[in-house]
This record gives C-alpha cells, structure tokens and sequence, in this order.
C-alpha cells in the first residue's frame, strides 16, 4: 500500500463511506503480512518508493503466485525477478 491508497483510504473513512472496522481490516497487514512461506513487506512501498520485488529464483511457482495475491490485495506493484521463462509463462 502506497501514500495515496492510504490517503485515499482516509478520505473514504472520513465521508463515512467505509466503517472503522473495515479500514482497520484493509491496514492490519500493515506493515508486514506473514503467509507462512513468506513474510511481505507491505510497507516497503511507503519507506523505499517501490514495493518489495519478489526474489523468483529457488521458489516454486505456487508460492510465487501466493506472494503475488497478497501483494494484490494491498493494490500494490509486482515485480518478480531471477525467473525462468518456463516459469514466467506458468504465473502469467
């Protein structure tokens, strides 16, 4: 989640357009989000300027993807490095 999710967030909080309960469900996995194979950084993106990148190279396609989704429903950017193509062309 970048600045302007979170800002944009806040002003969808404050019209009363979301409750409490949700935005606090949308910011718990703030700052990071452990999936069990992986803990992601949501918060990279506020710190650094660009999300976390995923480290292709020694994980299984599955997990990959797992670490995308979560990265997914945080709206974040993707990048997946050290990938081989077959394995590219399975995640896309």
């Amino acid at each position: 989640m970048n600045q302007d999710a979170i800002k944009e967030l806040l002003e969808i909080l404050s019209k009363g357009d979301i409750s409490v309960s949700d935005a606090l469900q949308k910011l718990k996995h703030l700052p990071f989000e452990d999936i069990g194979l992986a803990s992601v950084d949501h918060h990279r993106n506020l710190r650094r300027g660009m999300s976390e990148v995923i480290f292709g190279e020694g994980k299984e396609v599955e997990d990959i993807i797992a670490i995308m989704e979560s990265m997914i429903r945080q709206n974040e950017n993707i990048m997946v490095t050290r990938i081989s193509p077959e394995k590219a062309e399975k995640i896309l």
